[in-house]
């Protein structure tokens, strides 16, 4: 099955007007969770499309300078999760990162480039 992937708590894909994130048709997941779990159950995306902030938790933290997003989890988190589970037996999938969290949009980018570089992934 081919498919993009969008995570966002809020957004859809059309709502993002301040980068590309490339053409649709997009499956919505609006969780770490769900995140996972349609992956498992459908595959590795052609695409992705990552925001870091995933809840309420998230943005208070982030408007408060704190880095601490208490048990919930965040794009970031789906980032790592995606790279390990795939690792270097599929290409990994091409992607955006359209969180307006820069620290957060950040931090994902450089994981999976990173983890690219080091021959983790495709």
């Amino acid at each position: 099955m081919t498919y993009n992937l969008f995570l966002d708590d809020e957004r859809k894909p059309s709502d993002v007007t301040w980068c590309a994130i490339g053409l649709g048709p997009w499956v919505i997941v609006r969780s770490y969770e769900e995140f996972r779990t349609y992956i498992k159950k459908n595959g590795v995306p052609d695409r992705v499309s990552f925001d870091h902030d995933l809840c309420d938790a998230h943005y208070q933290a982030c408007f408060a300078g704190s880095h601490d997003y208490g048990d919930t989890k965040t794009g970031y988190d789906a980032a790592k999760w995606l790279v390990f589970h795939i690792g270097s037996a599929y290409p990994f999938p091409d992607y955006t990162v359209h969180s307006m969290n820069p620290i957060g949009r950040e931090n994902i980018t450089s994981f999976i480039e990173n983890a690219r570089k080091a021959g983790v992934i495709q």
